[in-house]
Parts: structure tokens; C-alpha cells; sequence
């Protein structure tokens, strides 16, 4: 793995130029090899026909085009499918990235998709930090909805699931101890070791009712979650696919792992999506995947 030294801040604020931003680039070789390793949590994805990629990390930085667009983010992120600059805050500049999400059971198949997914960095108790091997993103139809209803998410969606502020357990946010035979409670944070032959697992479900905006103030307003057994609310009538993010990590000894901000106080659980998927690939893979109730898993769609 290549890495690229960061800028130091001129101190005149000129935008672009940032300290400390280290960008990781992918070894593809390697990447390709983890599919066989990297096995999704069937009891949090449930049996909904969808599909899914597999997305590779592709850098670290103290960057968020979402939260913190044109600056310095207050805390480094894990970066997966593209790495951003902080910049980068149109669909149209999200394209033009490099990116390297696959279809798990079909690598060779394109996924003409161009988002881009993120999540704190984890420090481990040692003080090295941690890197998901990569991200699985699942997409589902909205519960309590129609498959046949399910639309693509507005062009250039940003949205942020869980809150770096929050102090106890937060909807849709849950740690997991994962093995070949074994599959753990969920729990709020990495406050124990796993088990020989587990590995930890951070899944986020993300909100899938939309009002039709692609952003908000507070990056949440836009997007809620449906309403038990009954779908979409008033409020949020749109739904887009539901979407389930599976980092997954190689390490287990996890017991007073953090993810810190760069004054070395706790930053919660969260992660940061940002569609920059064309119009027509989101129609492609619905219409196969989803709205016929068919699936098709980690097999991959025409695409585009």
C-alpha cells in the first residue's frame, strides 16, 4: 500500500491545501483476494431480495465533503469506493474519482457505480489504528413498502447515519463479533475482545425514506426511517433503497478500542454516504434486482 505524504495549512485559509492528510491508495491485488475472506452477516441483512458490492478502502484522511466541505474534518476518516477531496461536493466531481466497488460473486462485472461511503478511523488500545479490509453495501427494499415503489435516491444524496456526538447506543449503529460458527449480540461500542477465529464488524443501517432533497442542514432532515409496518411516513414519502454498510475488520483484540478527533476526545460511531451513482444505473439494478423481487445478490446487474 502506496501512501501519499499530506500539505502542511498555509495559514492564509486558501481551500485545497490541508495538514495532515495522508491518502491511501488500494493494492488491487490484495483487494481482490479479501472477497474470498469476507463473508456478509446473513441475520443483519435479512432474506429481501437486493444486491450488494463489495467496496475496497481507497484512503485516510482528515477529510468530510459532507460535514466539513472546502476544510479540514475534526477527525480522520476511513474512505471506501473513492477518496474525495474536500472538494468534492457535486455528483458530477464524485464521477470523475477513481473507484473500486465490485460485485462479490461477479468481480469481473462492472458496477458502473460512482458513490462514495466513510467512517471514523479506529484506534486500537495500543495506539495503532485499525482499517477495514473493506466495506459490504447492501441494498434492499424500504420495509413496509411496495419492492415495485422503491426509487433511486435523488442525484448527489449525502447523508450521514449515526452522530459523533452521541453518548450511548444510537438507532441503526451496531457492533458485532463475527465467525464461521458463531455470531454475536449486538452491543453499542468495541468494549471487548472477540473470540479466536472472529473478527469485529461495524454495520449501519441507513434511513430509506426520502423527501426529495439531496441534503439538509443537519445532513439527517432529508432522509427518515420507516415507520414499523408501515412504510414511508407523510413526511418523507419517497422510498430509496435501504442500505446496510458492513465494515469489516481483521483485528478481534478490540476491548478499549476508540475513534478519537484530533484533541484525543471519543468520536461516536458513524458513517457518511454520498451518491454520485448515475440516474440510470440505480434504474438498471432496481428494475432487475429489486421492484421484481428476484435478487440478485453479490452477481451483479447490467449497470449502465
Amino acid at each position: 500500500m502506496l501512501v501519499l505524504p499530506g500539505a502542511n495549512e498555509d495559514g492564509g485559509g486558501t481551500v485545497g491545501v490541508f495538514r495532515g492528510w495522508v491518502v491511501a491508495l488500494c493494492a488491487w491485488s490484495v483487494a481482490l483476494v479479501s472477497l474470498v475472506a469476507f463473508a456478509p452477516a446473513g441475520e443483519a441483512l435479512g432474506p429481501v431480495p437486493g444486491f450488494n458490492y463489495r467496496c475496497f478502502p481507497a484512503g485516510t484522511g482528515a477529510v468530510d465533503p459532507i460535514v466539513s466541505p472546502g476544510r479540514e474534518s475534526s477527525h480522520v476518516h476511513e474512505f471506501f469506493s473513492s477518496m474525495p477531496s474536500p472538494d468534492t461536493t457535486t455528483a458530477q466531481k464524485l464521477r470523475e474519482l477513481d473507484h473500486n466497488c465490485v460485485f462479490p460473486s461477479n468481480p469481473g462485472l462492472p458496477t458502473y457505480e460512482k458513490d462514495s461511503y466513510w467512517m471514523p478511523q479506529l484506534t486500537l488500545r495500543d495506539g495503532t489504528t485499525a482499517t477495514p479490509k473493506g466495506v459490504g453495501v447492501y441494498f434492499r427494499k424500504t420495509p413496509g413498502e411496495d419492492a415495485r415503489s422503491v426509487q433511486p435516491p435523488p442525484t448527489g444524496l449525502k447523508y450521514v447515519v449515526g452522530s459523533p456526538d452521541a453518548a450511548g447506543p444510537q438507532r441503526g449503529v451496531y457492533w458485532k463479533c463475527i465467525g464461521p460458527d458463531r455470531r454475536s449480540p449486538g452491543y453499542a461500542m468495541p468494549d471487548r475482545d472477540c473470540a479466536q477465529g472472529e473478527n469485529i464488524r461495524l454495520f449501519l443501517d441507513m434511513p430509506s425514506c426520502s423527501d426529495g432533497r439531496a441534503d439538509s442542514r443537519n445532513h439527517k432532515a432529508h432522509m427518515a426511517y420507516p415507520v414499523p409496518g408501515k412504510g414511508c411516513p407523510a413526511s418523507h414519502p419517497r422510498p430509496v433503497p435501504f442500505v446496510t454498510l458492513d465494515f469489516g475488520f481483521e483485528e478481534r483484540t478490540m476491548r478499549g478500542a476508540r475513534m478519537v478527533d484530533h484533541h484525543g476526545g471519543t468520536v461516536a460511531p458513524h458513517a457518511d454516504f454520498f451518491n454520485g451513482t448515475k440516474y440510470a444505473v440505480w434504474e438498471r439494478h432496481l428494475n432487475e434486482c429489486i421492484r421484481t423481487g428476484a435478487g440478485c445478490g453479490g452477481a451483479g446487474t447490467r449497470g449502465g
